[in-house]
């Protein structure tokens, strides 16, 4: 328990310098949260998902709420369309000099306005796709081996 939580608060120390003194980095990544900042949202992971199994009830309540669990069912399409999407919106940004032109409130607004976008395609995806894949899982037992195992020759 004292590495879960010496990983956190180091992680929490991290991130919350980078917030007070780089702020900017937070919604325009460039020398600090490409570096430094991704090693203290890892410890802040880490610690999250190690201190899960204790159950302590503060994590648990936030960790199963009613949104938080409705956003998790889209979080595997939202990975994939979130790295082309975001490609292609700051590639087509840099290009033009969109991204230089913004000063911090217009970079949070873009930023929030990207992952809304990002949030809507996973959602569209999620359910014209991925869950009618997940429909057929009613078709395999995970307990069961293969056929042939059980087939047993009598000699």
């Amino acid at each position: 328990m004292r590495w879960i939580v010496a990983s956190g608060s180091v992680g929490l120390m991290i991130m919350v310098y980078i917030a007070a003194f780089h702020h900017r980095e937070l919604v325009g990544t460039q020398n600090w949260m490409t570096t430094l900042g991704i090693t203290g949202f890892a410890l802040l992971s880490g610690a999250l998902v190690a201190i899960s199994p204790y159950h302590i009830k503060w994590i648990d309540r936030v960790l199963t709420m009613r949104w938080l669990r409705a956003v998790e069912s889209i979080a595997t399409g939202s990975t994939c369309i979130t790295y082309s999407y975001f490609l292609s919106i700051r590639a087509l940004g840099n290009h033009v000099g969109l991204w230089d032109r913004l000063n911090f409130p217009e970079r949070v607004v873009g930023l929030i306005s990207e992952m809304i976008a990002v949030f809507l395609i996973a959602k569209i995806s999620y359910d014209l796709f991925e869950s009618r894949f997940l429909l057929l899982k009613r078709y395999f037992n995970p307990n069961e081996g293969p056929s042939l195992s059980r087939s047993r020759c009598s000699t």
